[in-house]
């Protein structure tokens, strides 16, 4: 949550850069490829955070055992952590 608030606020607040990514996403969806290749970016996304949990749930499994949930709530964690962190 505190990553989406921090987000909003740099990005989507200020109204100059606010304007400018809309404008680039109502470009992008606009071009046919480009559509298509933000789908599949944007489809690949989860598949690559449950690849990342698997690959965390492994690598743990020899000092102590994990579950698939726990290892994904770990690398969301993480991710946030790297996104609000410099």
């Amino acid at each position: 949550m505190l990553t989406l608030a921090a987000l909003y606020e740099a990005v989507l607040d200020a109204p100059a850069v606010g304007a400018a990514w809309h404008a680039l996403v109502a470009r992008t969806l606009a071009d046919g490829p480009a559509r298509w290749l933000l789908a599949a970016a944007a489809a690949l996304v989860p598949l690559n955070w449950g690849l990342e949990a698997r690959k965390w749930q492994t690598l743990a499994r020899r000092v102590e055992p994990l579950r698939f949930g726990a290892a994904a709530r770990a690398v969301l964690l993480g991710l946030t952590l790297g996104f609000s962190t410099p």
